[in-house]
């Protein structure tokens, strides 16, 4: 589990107009402070805590933190910018793709993701059965090979009920040698998609929304990206 990754809640309900001035202050924002080397476990190596003149904290994995696969920062935007189209705001952190000024002087690109301290790591939770749900359809999409025990958080809404987040989405689209794990979609297998999420999957069809993903995934995987989600359209239960 890599910690110190989840977004925080109150920026996750805003409309599509925040959001997306969120992002942007990610993507360009002035950084105020960057850290050295936090140590944290997990498969990314060389996560920094990062402090943005807005004020909000974040946390930077760098590219060549995984070693053996050198788009799991790309995976971890792809992966927000496939879960912000579905609308799940509340479920996958806020990801961008951007470069970093590190105190050693030299920069890097890295997934930088909103940070909040305040949740508990890897423990299963009376989470709403709709998170569970679109837990198991976004790892069969993004094809998340790393959620079998680990990589997701505990938070608490306003009403203080536990609620779900995917975290550590590096090891999607595709990653080498490694094959398709998820408890989540395991545990939803056969499940029928409500019309819900139905309509969310064909907002995934819209072209705009290819074009966005292409700007940090090869054409191919963004094909297999939607061959999969034909499949579910067609099928409209979980595999």
């Amino acid at each position: 589990m890599d910690a110190g990754q989840e977004a925080q809640p109150e920026e996750l309900g805003t409309p599509e107009d925040d959001l997306r001035s969120l992002e942007e202050d990610l993507r360009s924002g002035k950084t105020e402070n960057v850290s050295a080397d936090l140590g944290l476990p997990g498969a990314h190596q060389g996560k920094r805590r990062i402090l943005m003149a807005s004020g909000r904290v974040c946390i930077a994995k760098p590219a060549s933190g995984i070693q053996d696969w050198p788009f799991a920062a790309q995976s971890e935007a792809a992966a927000w910018t496939v879960a912000r189209r579905l609308g799940l705001r509340e479920l996958v952190p806020v990801t961008v793709v951007r470069e970093i000024e590190l105190p050693e002087g030299r920069t890097e690109l890295a997934a930088l993701q909103l940070w909040v301290d305040d949740y508990d790591a890897d423990r299963m939770d009376e989470f709403p059965e709709e998170d569970l749900d679109w837990a198991g359809v976004f790892d069969h999409l993004i094809q998340q090979t790393d959620r079998d025990g680990h990589n997701w958080l505990v938070w608490r809404d306003e009403h203080g009920r536990p609620r779900l987040k995917l975290t550590d989405n590096g090891y999607a689209f595709g990653a080498p040698n490694r094959t398709f794990s998820s408890q989540f979609s395991r545990d939803r297998s056969g499940r029928p998609l409500n019309d819900k999420m139905l309509a969310a999957l064909r907002r995934l069809k819209e072209p705009e929304f290819a074009e966005e993903l292409k700007e940090l995934l090869h054409h191919d995987q963004v094909e297999a990206l939607l061959g999969r989600v034909d499949i579910l359209l067609d099928r409209q239960q979980l595999p």
